[in-house]
């Protein structure tokens, strides 16, 4: 995929006179976006623990997060130990999703922050690896 990335962008490049920009993997520097759905009253608290595992640095800036807010639906079974809702009942909670990038070294650290600051027995997140890419600008 880099290669038809770079030659669509060298073309576009060429029909408007700018130098060439190629778009290249850094390497070794692997980056994971954490992505948890939490009950909006509990957001603040576990997306703080997470930066304190070291969570949400991009650059120069720490702290940095995304988050939307939208509505969980679950039923807990049998044997579940809720912390909202009740067995046998469908609950719909209001939940922020929170995304935050974690590199490589911090991010086991940053899933046991957030499931022990998470309420739910099983909260719902997702990890996925992001490719980091730079421009680089390749002039003539």
């Amino acid at each position: 995929m880099a290669e038809w990335t770079n030659a669509a962008v060298s073309k576009t490049a060429v029909a408007s006179q700018r130098p060439e920009v190629r778009i290249l993997p850094l390497p070794n520097m692997k980056k994971y976006k954490l992505v948890v759905f939490v009950p909006v009253r509990d957001a603040e608290k576990v997306r703080e623990a997470i930066h304190a595992a070291g969570g949400g640095k991009l650059g120069k800036y720490s702290h940095c997060s995304f988050s939307s807010r939208g509505v969980g639906r679950f039923k807990p079974e049998t044997g579940a130990c809720p912390a909202i809702g009740e067995i046998g009942k469908v609950e719909e909670v209001e939940e922020e999703r929170i995304e935050i990038l974690c590199e490589e070294k911090v991010i086991h650290g940053v899933i046991v922050a957030m499931r022990a600051t998470h309420p739910y027995e099983e909260p719902a997140f997702d990890v996925y690896e992001v490719e980091d890419l730079i421009l680089k600008a390749m002039t003539q």
